[in-house]
């Protein structure tokens, strides 16, 4: 007994969608939470950061964060205090290991003594550094060098 072929074709022609793989897009966390330690010869930091994702590129490897904190500051023989921070971080890079850079500044209150007024200062921020963060929630390491020094910072992506 003969089989037509014409039976067999719909099985020939889609037998490569049984061996295919689906490719799900990874989703970035959208917010961050860590906390940073910095270091220099002339400045020393210490700050809680929160970092809220607002953009991707269409290639899925260039995310932008905003940056807001709080903490301390200590330039050495002339101001310390607390203070915020503001700034803009961008990450580049797919999977869990990436390089970063952020933007920004530290408004820092200084208290004076009982005889003097308190001083407001301002540092600026710029950082060059790597970040472990794999995609979705999870462990956050940051490692960096920059204008106010190296510093490091561990936190949780949610």
């Amino acid at each position: 007994m003969k089989i037509p072929l014409f039976l067999f074709l719909p099985w020939i022609m889609f037998c490569n969608i049984t061996y295919s793989q689906s490719i799900e897009k990874q989703e970035i966390s959208k917010n961050i939470l860590y906390l940073e330690l910095g270091t220099n010869f002339y400045v020393s930091s210490v700050s809680v950061n929160f970092e809220r994702h607002f953009y991707s590129s269409s290639s899925e490897k260039v995310h932008l964060y905003g940056r807001a904190g709080i903490g301390g500051a200590a330039v050495y023989w002339t101001h310390a205090g607390w203070g915020g921070l503001g700034g803009l971080t961008m990450i580049l890079g797919k999977g869990k290991h990436h390089f970063e850079t952020s933007a920004g500044a530290f408004l820092g209150y200084e208290s004076g003594t009982p005889y003097e007024k308190g001083t407001l200062f301002v540092l600026p921020l710029l950082d060059l550094g790597y970040r472990f963060q794999k995609p979705g929630k999870g462990f956050l390491f940051r490692a960096k060098a920059g204008i106010l020094g190296i510093g490091v910072g561990l936190g949780y992506a949610f």
